[in-house]
């Protein structure tokens, strides 16, 4: 017998993130070196958000039937004074000084996110609703990374170096298996959308008043994305809806570096 009302299945993951280093150094003694150092690292290996009707599961209800799964990764955020409202994934600054010596200011920020959100019916499955069928995956990844080095000498070299990488690994993926059968009083849909805003800045500073002022920065962002919604087809497939049945896949990415 069918259930009365909705038959849900959903996963749900929502994740806020922020890791901040600084590091400084000043040296005063003659022929002296100020190294300032920071490194501010997230790694975020296996994010997997699944919500999943089995192979060969027979569920049936008199409301709708959604499949669904939500993941969002975004920057922590922060009320700071004058500034307003700030959200940083992760930050560093290096700072260093030095009266007649040598000084180097460095950060490093980076940033690894590895992210799979998944909804799915399976091979074989009999679904049956008196409203809609949905299938639906989508996610949501926001970073913002930032790195900054300062270095100032007053008798030798000033360096400054600031380096800001992201790794973005993302699979959103909303799927009926082969051979379903699917069997809806209203609209059948299988949809995956997904929305990553990134942006990284690397910025740096080197006075040195009698020697050599160096300035670095390196910003630099490798993303893999797939969005994907499919609809497998097979010689037992089916698919019988009162409404109209959409399959649809939207993906869009906002980069600043």
């Amino acid at each position: 017998h069918p259930a009365a009302g909705d038959d849900d299945v959903a996963a749900r993951s929502d994740n806020e993130m922020q890791n901040v280093a600084g590091g400084a150094a000043l040296s005063t003694k003659s022929g002296g070196t100020g190294i300032g150092l920071a490194v501010a690292l997230n790694i975020v290996s296996g994010l997997d958000t699944d919500a999943t009707v089995g192979a060969n599961a027979d569920v049936s209800a008199t409301g709708s039937v959604d499949v669904s799964a939500h993941a969002q990764v975004t920057p922590k955020s922060e009320t700071l004074p004058v500034v307003g409202t700030v959200g940083v994934t992760s930050f560093a600054a290096g700072a260093a000084g030095s009266s007649s010596g040598n000084a180097v200011g460095g950060s490093s920020s980076v940033n690894v996110f590895l992210v799979n959100t998944g909804a799915s019916i399976g091979a074989n499955a009999q679904v049956s609703a008196g409203d809609g069928i949905a299938v639906t995956a989508d996610d949501t990844i926001e970073i913002f990374g930032a790195a900054g080095g300062l270095a100032a000498s007053t008798g030798n070299a000033g360096v400054g170096i600031a380096i800001d990488v992201g790794v973005l690994t993302r699979h959103t993926v909303a799927t009926v298996g082969a051979g379903a059968d699917l069997q809806a009083g209203d609209d059948v849909s299988v949809t995956a959308t997904s929305h990553d805003d990134i942006t990284s800045i690397a910025g740096t500073f080197g006075l040195s008043t009698s020697g050599t002022g160096v300035a670095g920065s390196i910003a630099v962002q490798v993303v893999t994305t797939e969005t994907r919604a499919e609809l497998l087809d097979s010689s037992s497939t089916s698919v019988t809806a009162g409404g109209d049945v959409h399959v649809a896949a939207t993906g869009t990415l906002c980069a600043f570096a």
